[in-house]
């Protein structure tokens, strides 16, 4: 019978740095890691679940897949954006480019940050000219002609969201699957789709945690977890809430529970507290029974990808959150500003005589072959 190696693309793509031991990111070093575990195999799966990354690290661990001389398929199970929809294209060798109907891509145009002199930023501006060439004509290539170049030029210009079945009328996807969810064999008399929607509901309720610390509320209208809206000038120690949006009549003595926040006020209706209902030890927590939860009604195979996407970006967000605290904790502050890595190219060049060619296959050649417990089956 043959031999299937299911790989998992989930999680942002950058190169692999064996100083982090924690590092979590996806390298065409993951990618061998994990096919070594399968021994000998027939053929590739590639499941997609990532918003993207470093543009090197994608076309190299594409070009990997492109090398094996076996049929590869590509399934995207959840978010596929950025320099992740290049990995989405891999499929090769009567292999099949699949989609999840309840999925999305992303495409746009590659950005990064560059400091330097006049001459640095120009020569900066022609790589990103030149990487967004390269990407529009993978996109080109792989639609089989099928898609229009100038089209696809605009889409990406704009940041596009791209569905399944715009995916499939352009070529970029050869078949469009249900998302399939089952509980795990031995508990038929569970029904999955009711836990996963109990699943949803509980990874968005940590996620009104995590925002409530990150975020306090700052909108002139909120909403309790029963829907009941209240109105504020703003949400802040000795500003009244009101029950009505005339803003005429304060709300009762009491404690309201808002977007992630638990809210006191006196009789006056003026706020004497504003506290996070929940800390980040008790999102730790729920995080990591929700997951549990998840885990316990996987096939192996098939996983809830809404769901899951909803918990990698709460751990994530519990991850920064944590970080920062220990950061002041220590004493330091931090610097700069968070950037969205599904549009970051990821490489900053000093010179304009740098061989990115030569530096990339430098880095490939330099990896080992040590397995990852967190990404291997």
């Amino acid at each position: 019978m043959p031999k299937v190696a299911k790989i998992r693309v989930y999680g942002e793509i950058a190169p692999f740095d064996p100083q982090k031991s924690d590092n979590l990111a996806i390298s065409l070093h993951n990618v061998k890691s994990q096919l070594a575990d399968f021994g000998k195999y027939d053929s590739v799966d590639v499941h997609i679940m990532s918003p993207g990354g470093d543009v090197d690290e994608g076309y190299a661990i594409r070009d990997y897949f492109k090398s094996l001389g076996v049929t590869v398929n590509t399934y995207t199970d959840g978010l596929c954006a950025s320099i992740a929809t290049i990995i989405q294209q891999s499929a090769c060798n009567g292999g099949k480019r699949f989609m999840s109907d309840k999925t999305e891509s992303f495409i746009h145009n590659p950005w990064g940050e560059n400091t330097g002199d006049a001459k640095q930023m120009e020569a900066y501006a022609s790589l990103l000219r030149e990487t967004e060439e390269r990407i529009l004509n993978t996109y080109v290539e792989g639609s089989g002609g099928k898609a229009d170049k100038d089209k696809l030029r605009a889409m990406m210009a704009d940041q596009t969201s791209i569905t399944p079945q715009q995916a499939l009328e352009l070529g970029l996807i050869d078949e469009i699957i249900p998302v399939k969810i089952f509980a795990k064999i031995g508990t038929p008399q569970e029904n999955p789709n009711t836990i996963i929607e109990q699943m949803k509901v509980e990874g968005n309720k940590i996620l009104a945690g995590i925002k409530a610390l990150l975020n306090p509320v700052k909108a002139m209208k909120v909403t309790d977890a029963n829907g009941v809206e209240y109105y504020v000038d703003a949400a802040e120690v000795g500003k009244v809430m009101y029950a009505d949006e005339a803003m005429t009549t304060p709300v009762a003595e009491g404690t309201y529970e808002v977007e992630g926040n638990s809210i006191t006020v006196d009789a006056n209706g003026v706020i004497v507290t504003i506290e996070p209902v929940m800390s980040i030890d008790d999102l730790k927590a729920q995080l990591a029974d929700a997951q549990a939860k998840i885990k316990a009604f996987e096939t192996g195979e098939e996983i809830a990808p809404a769901v899951e996407e909803v918990l990698n970006q709460a751990e994530e967000t519990i991850k920064a959150k944590d970080a920062e605290i220990k950061a002041l904790k220590a004493g330091k502050t931090t610097t700069g500003t968070i950037v969205n890595r599904v549009t970051n190219v990821g490489k900053k060049v000093g010179d304009q005589t740098v061989d990115k060619k030569a530096e990339a296959e430098a880095r490939k050649a330099s990896y080992k072959e040590v397995k990852n417990p967190i990404f291997n089956k």
